[in-house]
């Protein structure tokens, strides 16, 4: 189970699509393919960007989520 607070900007128009901002809590096997892969290689309280493909935005194109891990366990 992982806390992450996270940003999504849609790279082809440079629009936020979704913030959190005070976290959501989820089962890592619940939450995105490219999350399940980036996020486990995040230590507890950093951050970085996951570029990751999606069919459900407007232009099928390329999500950028920037993502702080704020707890895990």
């Amino acid at each position: 189970t992982v806390t992450v607070k996270y940003k999504v900007t849609d790279i082809y128009d440079n629009l936020v699509e979704d913030n959190s901002t005070k976290g959501i809590t989820s089962p890592l096997t619940q939450l995105y393919p490219g999350w399940q892969v980036g996020i486990p290689k995040f230590k507890k309280g950093g951050k970085g960007k996951l570029l990751i493909p999606t069919a459900y935005t407007n232009n099928n194109g390329l999500l950028i989520f920037e993502v702080e891990l704020v707890d895990y366990k």
